[in-house]
């Protein structure tokens, strides 16, 4: 699975593009930000992606910096081994995604057994939606499926933790939920991905379903037909 320069990866992958499991909650229409007719039209190079102010890529930037931070305060925190990864991986029966994981957790159970999980880390801000959510105890389904697409492609992850943090008081500002492989949701969002992926090798443009968020529509809609009524 580990392949850090992509070397072996055929010629054949990743055509037109490839996708990361990150992108999936847009595949299957329940990202709350972007529609999936925005995401293959950029894919696709139709339209170059708009200006991003420097106030919001400084908190795209900072997101980043600090999610080694909060890594760090959740291994103290659980007292579980954070190993970072920093290579891509490549399965084979997906050859059109690659997965770029934020790193591995080590659990070791009564009988002193290892087991592999998966950490992912997020950083948002205060009052957002995905802060309550993850105040709440509940993962947001935009990350479930970004979740389930990496259970997929490596399937030697038993488990996984996701880490969100909003402020500089971990005690207070971070919160993890274990996540447990559910092979059925994996199975529903991987059959959705992969009739993307084989409409976008047809040059299919994706429709929007009766899950897209009414959001995504409104904010694709102005950086797709810029301000007019979407």
């Amino acid at each position: 699975f580990l392949l850090p320069d992509l070397a072996s990866v055929p010629q054949s992958a990743g055509w037109p593009f490839f996708i990361s499991p990150s992108a999936f909650s847009t595949i299957t229409q329940r990202n709350p930000w972007q529609a999936a007719t925005e995401y293959y039209d950029t894919k696709m190079g139709f339209y170059a992606p708009g200006y991003v102010r420097e106030a919001q890529q400084q908190l795209f930037d900072d997101g980043h910096d600090f999610e080694s931070a909060f890594a760090a305060a959740f291994a103290r925190k659980t007292k579980l081994l954070w190993i970072p990864s920093p290579f891509t991986y490549w399965n084979e029966d997906y050859p059109d995604i690659l997965y770029n994981t934020d790193g591995w957790l080590i659990e070791i159970d009564q009988n002193g057994k290892p087991h592999l999980g998966l950490y992912e880390g997020k950083r948002t801000s205060l009052f957002s939606e995905t802060q309550k959510a993850f105040a709440r105890g509940e993962v947001p389904p935009y990350y479930l499926d970004q979740l389930a697409g990496y259970f997929a492609g490596l399937p030697f992850v038993e488990f996984a933790y996701i880490n969100c943090g909003w402020g500089v008081n971990t005690a207070k500002d971070m919160r993890y939920i274990r996540v447990e492989r559910d092979e059925l949701y994996i199975s529903e969002v991987m059959g959705i991905v992969e009739d993307f992926l084989t409409d976008c090798k047809n040059g299919v443009r994706p429709t929007l379903g009766n899950v897209t968020h009414p959001s995504a529509i409104q904010m694709s809609a102005q950086k797709i037909y810029g301000n007019g009524d979407p």
